[in-house]
């Protein structure tokens, strides 16, 4: 019987220093992935920027469809259950910002830049994230980091392309 309260003991202890961990962590982060491809800006930017297409090429998302309403926003279904963005495109550029509108466990935005690089182009991705669970924010900080699913993304997108790329983190 001593060895199931100890082991109740260390499993109270671990969740607790996950907690203490994770409120010690900011609920705001800034994080940036950027990869190369090598076609035009502008064929980059036709792909990413017709977000009905995404199921067809980026993994982990199973379903886009346009939500009628204000603005535009946009209802991703797929690894991470429903996510409602709010898009908002620059124009006269290659830039557009996608909100998350839902209010969960996270929230905050993915800004996307193509620019022209010698090889083709570059798609910068900045994520303003926000964690609101300390558990959820300890293990996004120190084990997961902020960059998987943005590396995900242009993985994804260098492959439609028939590349392979490796995103870095300027």
């Amino acid at each position: 019987m001593k060895k199931v309260y100890a082991t109740l003991a260390a499993m109270v202890a671990i969740a607790a220093m996950v907690v203490v961990t994770g409120l010690a962590v900011p609920e705001s982060h800034v994080a940036t992935s950027r990869a190369v491809y090598n076609r035009t800006p502008d064929e980059v930017w036709a792909l990413i920027s017709d977000l009905a297409t995404a199921p067809e090429w980026r993994r982990g998302v199973d379903d886009m469809e346009r939500v009628a309403g204000r603005g535009e926003v946009w209802r991703e279904k797929g690894r991470f259950g429903e996510v409602t963005y709010e898009v908002e495109r620059v124009p006269g550029s290659r830039r557009m910002v996608m909100r998350i509108v839902d209010h969960g466990a996270f929230g905050g935005s993915w800004t996307y830049h193509v620019d022209e690089h010698p090889a083709g182009a570059t798609l910068t991705i900045t994520e303003t994230g926000e964690i609101h669970n300390p558990v959820f924010r300890a293990i996004a900080r120190y084990i997961l980091g902020y960059h998987g699913t943005m590396d995900e993304y242009l993985r994804s997108l260098g492959e439609r392309f028939g590349q392979a790329v490796e995103p870095v983190h300027p």
